[in-house]
């Protein structure tokens, strides 16, 4: 799958900060860019669906052929209704990886796939979220090691976590830092997190990016088929 191009999005934190119109813009710059694939690595919201039902409406207007992925943050979780965003979000064509993973190739090239897994937030069994928790092993449970392997997790905690049960990843893509944005949160976040933002290899043929967010005043990011040149 040479020169997949693949949309970034995390900590986009829909709600009182930022609404609709914001929203609209972000997805407009998305499908500008014609990526292939776009995936959300959590903290999509920061309140529940009766709420924000109209103001995510714009997310049904995401363009990628390769489909469009979903996985939580520990802010969709502070929420209470993880699984009324995960509803919506398959009402706009958007699929929540829920400690699973989906095979991506393009078409007439089945042959010719990456593992896409996303895991839910560790901050969920913290929480005791019903039915959550983050479980690499489930999301990981169909990806072999002769294809490539690109895992969503929110937070780079867990991507160092995963890289130790499952070496063989080849790309995780992170978020939750925000890059620290005001001092001296700069200093707990670079200090807390192992990874802390941008590009980080790891070995041969893992690497580990971490976004700092779709926020109102950040770019959206756009990664160049990481893992399959890996």
């Amino acid at each position: 799958m040479s020169g997949l191009r693949i949309a970034l999005l995390s900590d986009i934190h829909l709600g009182p900060t930022l609404g609709r119109s914001r929203l609209e813009y972000i997805v407009t710059m998305v499908n500008q860019l014609e990526p292939d694939l776009v995936v959300i690595v959590g903290d999509l919201t920061d309140s529940q669906v009766a709420w924000l039902r109209t103001a995510a409406e714009p997310l049904g207007t995401l363009r990628a052929p390769l489909g469009s992925y979903f996985t939580t943050g520990n802010h969709d979780y502070y929420t209470a209704d993880v699984d009324g965003w995960f509803e919506l979000l398959r009402s706009k064509g958007i699929k929540p990886l829920h400690n699973s993973h989906v095979r991506v190739s393009q078409p007439g090239q089945r042959q010719d796939w990456i593992c896409l897994a996303g895991i839910d937030d560790l901050e969920a069994s913290m929480l005791r979220y019903p039915g959550h928790g983050m479980d690499i092993k489930k999301a990981l449970s169909g990806c072999i090691e002769n294809r490539p392997i690109i895992l969503l997790a929110h937070q780079p905690i867990a991507a160092k976590t995963a890289l130790q049960q499952r070496p063989d990843i080849n790309l995780v893509l992170s978020g939750h830092t925000h890059a620290g944005q005001l001092f001296p949160l700069t200093l707990l976040a670079f200090l807390v997190n192992p990874y802390f933002c941008g590009l980080y290899r790891v070995s041969e043929n893992t690497m580990v990016y971490v976004t700092p967010g779709t926020a109102p005043t950040q770019e959206i990011i756009i990664t160049h088929n990481s893992a399959v040149n890996v």
